[in-house]
């Protein structure tokens, strides 16, 4: 009994988000797209999902418009289309949607379905950055470590990775922020006994302890 009527009203509500997602509500499509895509009140069923988050996207919703891309990119219910996925991750991310400037900062960096440009790489990168997407952080860091998109600057990619160690609350980022600044300490032939309890110190402290050439 419980079952079945969680699920009368879950269909319920979902009839509720299409009688708004016909008359033009955006969020109402995106809703009414998810729930298609997940099976949540409706029947499963990705040609549906699709066509909401369509409809959405073509009216400017960059949640819409972020997972089109994601769906042409990884061939989730339509053809696998790298040049569409960047179309429509470029409309996103022209609006400030954080996950569609890192997919696009990957495509670029990879040369998905596009000639790699790093230094594009890194604008998309850094903007997803600065709204505090870890993995944008993580990959700029690396850029500036490897000095690839931007002039190769250790201290800009030590900092990075050190305010990602301390203060991202994805713990799984921490844990890869500290990874790539053990691995810079082993390329810079630091010690990182000789650190102490500071094992990741400002980088003015790290400068001392690399070895002179």
């Amino acid at each position: 009994m419980i079952t079945l009527s969680l699920f009368a009203a879950t269909s319920k509500q979902a009839e509720e988000v299409r009688q708004l997602a016909e008359q033009g509500d955006l969020q109402a499509q995106v809703k009414l797209a998810r729930m298609y895509e997940t099976g949540q009140g409706v029947p499963k069923d990705f040609s549906e999902a699709l066509k909401w988050y369509k409809e959405a996207a073509d009216h400017g919703n960059a949640l819409a418009q972020g997972t089109l891309g994601w769906f042409y990119q990884y061939g989730q219910g339509v053809e696998t289309n790298f040049q569409t996925a960047i179309s429509w991750y470029r409309k996103a991310a022209e609006q400030g949607q954080a996950m569609s400037q890192l997919n696009l900062a990957v495509m670029y960096d990879d040369g998905i379905g596009v000639p790699t440009n790093k230094e594009e790489a890194v604008k998309w990168y850094r903007l997803a950055a600065d709204q505090g997407e870890p993995r944008a952080q993580l990959d700029l860091a690396v850029m500036y470590w490897r000095g690839e998109g931007v002039p190769q600057d250790y201290k800009q990619a030590w900092n990075l990775l050190n305010h990602l160690r301390v203060t991202s609350p994805d713990k799984a980022a921490q844990w890869k922020a500290r990874a790539a600044l053990d691995k810079m300490l082993e390329e810079l032939g630091v010690d990182q006994r000789r650190l102490g309890r500071m094992n990741y110190p400002d980088w003015e402290v790290v400068q001392k302890y690399i070895p002179k050439k």
